[in-house]
């Protein structure tokens, strides 16, 4: 393999790794939307329900964690929405 086509084969592996990761940030961008909108649409009762430890007690900390977790849930295929 000769310098150009080695160029040529690491500006294809490169934008295929770029690829992939803006590809993996718009769907985590997605799921976070998604959570927000949730975890809004929430009674504290419920988000309540997910800290069976206390979990935080500031309020904006609670609902921060709780976008956190159903953005993870989202990503992994795990929420359901009940």
């Amino acid at each position: 393999m000769n310098d150009a086509e080695f160029d040529r084969a690491l500006g294809v592996w490169e934008d295929n790794q770029l690829n992939a990761h803006l590809a993996e940030e718009e769907e985590w961008d997605f799921a976070h939307d998604q959570a927000v909108e949730i975890v809004g649409d929430m009674e504290l009762s419920e988000v309540r329900e997910w800290w069976a430890d206390g979990g935080p007690t500031n309020i904006e900390d609670l609902r921060d964690a709780m976008v956190r977790r159903v953005t993870q849930q989202i990503v992994e295929g795990k929420w359901e929405n009940e």
